[in-house]
């Protein structure tokens, strides 16, 4: 029976450390945000649409889908328009430097039971207000009224 060398051994090791990084990488690429992953341009063609879900923490859910976007349309000024089209109520207030909150969708009011509107974009917390966050085509919005999470 043939011995393994030291320079098969380091070979043998190469590969394995390959085949390991190899398999991190995917499995990362995989878990990325697709939030943070680039979105394809939609065609000319095509309107831009997203959908936005309120789940009002009493088992109450209302979607609002495929609302029509423009380039740089932030979430904030999205969702005021859907809701004021939809007759919910809405309310928000303005933080000069951090930008507006929202504070009321249909009968819900940030503080009641120590609960918030807080909002999800495919899954994911952004860390910015809703007015600095610019929405992409597909892109699926929860807006939930839940205990902080802060």
């Amino acid at each position: 029976m043939a011995s393994v060398t030291q320079t098969q051994k380091i070979i043998a090791w190469g590969v394995i450390g390959f085949a390991v990084g190899f398999a991190a990488g995917a499995v990362v690429q995989r878990t990325q945000s697709p939030a943070a992953a680039p979105q394809p341009a939609a065609s000319e063609n095509t309107p831009s649409t997203v959908s936005i879900m309120l789940d009002f923490g009493d088992g109450t859910l209302k979607t609002l889908g495929n609302i029509t976007i423009g380039d740089n349309d932030n979430l904030f000024d999205v969702l005021k328009r859907s809701v004021q089209t939809a007759n919910l109520a809405f309310d928000s207030k303005d933080y000069k430097d951090l930008g507006s909150l929202v504070t009321q969708l249909g009968d819900k009011k940030n503080g009641a039971d120590n609960r918030y509107w807080q909002y999800w974009v495919n899954n994911v917390s952004p860390r910015v207000g809703a007015s600095a966050y610019i929405l992409r085509p597909g892109d699926i919005v929860e807006w939930k009224f839940t205990p902080s999470h802060f």
